[in-house]
């Protein structure tokens, strides 16, 4: 598990949203790919002055291609509230790899 220091996802957060940020907790979740599972250091940032979301779910993950890691940023919503519910939102469904495919 890695854990991505805070400034740096409170970075992204206002670059990519426009809004300040504070830190209220880091969770572990495990995210399950098939028959593979990583252990993420899920941040939870409760934003400032964001027009709907009232928290943002942010967290590191190594890109398979190139050893580089990528940040993913969630928002809260009805139906993301969680940091587990962020992670399982953040990946790709069936649907998407094939449309991924189609050239």
């Amino acid at each position: 598990m890695c854990e991505v220091p805070t400034a740096s996802l409170q970075r992204m957060v206002h670059d990519v949203y426009g809004c300040g940020s504070a830190f209220v907790a880091v969770v572990p979740v495990v995210a399950r790919f098939g028959d593979q599972s990583r252990l993420l250091a899920v941040t939870i940032l409760r934003l400032l002055g964001h027009a709907t979301a009232k928290h943002c779910y942010a967290w590191s993950q190594r890109i398979e291609s190139g050893g580089r890691s990528q940040y993913v940023l969630v928002l809260e919503d009805a139906h993301v509230n969680t940091p587990e519910l962020a992670v399982r939102a953040s990946m790709p469904t069936p649907a998407d790899d094939a449309k991924l495919r189609v050239a």
